[in-house]
């Protein structure tokens, strides 16, 4: 039986997805403090800052315009002055009531550094098309399964009103605004599967 590449490409992420980690698991059953939950997205915060200066350095390497264009647009949407991506991570981290100030110099663990120098390797070292398709497929796309297990948690175990949500988590799963769309991977999904096969 064969499938398509994409469907390839999602079994081999979904067998390891970090949605059925136990640490989300104790999320969404409200097992984790607010404190917990905050140590993860300052965590996440630094992944996603070098995430972005992957995306940068990728488009700027890539010589196929709407793929670099495709990055850049993306790129310009997670880094919006009036809506930053990041942000939203402070945002949580405050709602959890520590110093959102805290949140860029809190230490690195080894396991988010080990990504961190994973996701560089990939850029430097790897065809684009593996490196658009793990970043994307590998990692982007894992974050809305995330979402729908934890939201209904920070209402009904956390207590934190809809607005906190739609702030953050769960402007990935409800709302389908133009950041959603784009970061619930149709697109990204497409341009890496039809230019996967480019020199």
């Amino acid at each position: 039986m064969s499938s398509s590449f994409h469907h390839q490409l999602v079994a081999t992420r979904d067998r390891k997805h970090s949605k059925n980690h136990p640490f989300f698991e104790l999320w969404a059953q409200g097992k984790l403090s607010k404190e917990q939950t905050a140590f993860y997205c300052t965590q996440h915060f630094h992944f996603v800052g070098e995430y972005l200066n992957w995306m940068a350095y990728e488009a700027s390497q890539i010589p196929q315009r709407d793929v670099k264009q495709y990055l850049f647009e993306n790129l310009g949407d997670e880094e919006n002055p009036d809506d930053r991506h990041l942000d939203m991570l402070k945002d949580y981290v405050a709602a959890s009531g520590i110093d959102p100030s805290s949140v860029e110099s809190t230490i690195v663990l080894g396991a988010t550094d080990a990504l961190q120098s994973w996701g560089w390797r990939m850029v430097y070292q790897q065809p684009w098309q593996g490196a658009v398709a793990a970043m994307f497929i590998g990692l982007e796309s894992q974050f809305l399964d995330i979402c729908k297990k934890i939201v209904p948690a920070l209402h009904s175990h956390y207590g934190y009103r809809p607005h906190l949500a739609k702030s953050g988590f769960s402007r990935n799963t409800s709302t389908p605004t133009r950041s959603m769309v784009r970061r619930a991977l149709p697109s990204s999904r497409s341009i890496v599967i039809q230019l996967s096969c480019r020199p």
